[in-house]
């Protein structure tokens, strides 16, 4: 697609991406991990959190690209 075919595609997705009922709220219980493949996800931080401690690790996977 061109940028301009693909214009509508992308608005109309980022319209509808950030709504409550696409989206997953994770609560969190002592020892939980939660992970995400960032190549199919969009993914936002909320700092609700107040003052418990988070840990944060990034690790990157060799391989193949996504379908």
């Amino acid at each position: 697609m061109t940028e301009a075919e693909s214009r509508p595609v992308l608005d109309y997705l980022y319209a509808h991406c950030p709504k409550p009922d696409r989206s997953y709220r994770h609560v969190w219980k002592p020892g939980d991990m939660v992970m995400w493949d960032n190549r199919s996800t969009m993914h936002y931080a909320v700092h609700d959190h107040g003052d418990a401690e988070r840990v944060m690790h990034r690790i990157t996977i060799e391989g193949e690209r996504p379908a």
